[in-house]
């Protein structure tokens, strides 16, 4: 189970500078979807707040996915907690297969996952967010992008809940990818494994100089389906 002492740190180029990845059918998108992107970026959101849009989504239902974002995204409270968009996954979706505020994706190659909003299964709320292997895969991701320059030396702190179910050893995995100017550092929680309830895993790292953003979510790196609910980010206290 991931614990704060439990991180590990890697250098990774993988991950992209804006920490969108997306999937063949996402980049086949046309028309409407192509609309709302564009939208999206005059109202300059972070990267996760531009979704995979279905091209037979209505502009009606795009109004309620902006002001979701608008609202949601990247605001900083007094107690140094920092507003992620949906981060218990409760909002509903504006179209199938898509979670507002998150980001899907998976390693390259064979479609082996299944990503859903599980209305059975919560640790907090009414819902939670499920992620299945049902072929074999390197990894399958989730991820939300969070903008947060100007913070370079405070220490920044993910949380959230996590459930497993017959996952594999390499695990069920929390993961805080730092963006910066100088280059990108991932950091995972220990892997959950085996069939587990939910229990917290924490992330804290220092952010380094040149800090642009921050990616938050989790991989499943084996077989097996995984559980996550309460996502939480903060800028935590000195000491």
């Amino acid at each position: 189970m991931g614990g704060v002492g439990d991180v590990k740190a890697k250098e990774t180029k993988q991950v992209p500078r804006h920490g969108v990845i997306l999937c063949a059918d996402a980049r086949r998108v046309r028309g409407d979807a192509a609309r709302a992107r564009a939208a999206i970026d005059r109202a300059s959101l972070c990267e996760n707040c531009r979704p995979y849009v279905p091209a037979r989504l209505s502009r009606m239902k795009l109004l309620p996915l902006l002001c979701l974002a608008l609202l949601a995204g990247c605001a900083r409270h007094d107690d140094g907690e920092i507003a992620l968009v949906n981060p218990g996954f409760e909002a509903a979706p504006v179209a199938a297969a898509w979670v507002p505020g998150w980001t899907f994706s998976r390693h390259v190659g064979t479609d082996a996952y299944e990503f859903a909003v599980d209305d059975e299964v919560a640790a907090e709320g009414q819902k939670s967010l499920r992620m299945r292997r049902y072929a074999v895969q390197v990894y399958g991701a989730l991820s939300q992008h969070v903008a947060l320059a100007g913070h370079a030396g405070e220490t920044i702190e993910l949380s959230a809940r996590l459930k497993t179910k017959e996952v594999g050893a390499r695990g069920w995995v929390l993961v805080l990818t730092v963006i910066a100017s100088t280059g990108n550092q991932q950091f995972r929680a220990a892997p959950m494994t085996g069939t587990q309830e939910f229990a917290e895993t924490k992330i804290r790292a220092k952010l380094p100089e040149g800090v642009e953003a921050v990616d938050v979510g989790a991989l499943l790196r084996d077989a097996g389906t995984g559980w996550i609910d309460d996502v939480r980010l903060r800028l935590a206290p000195a000491g």
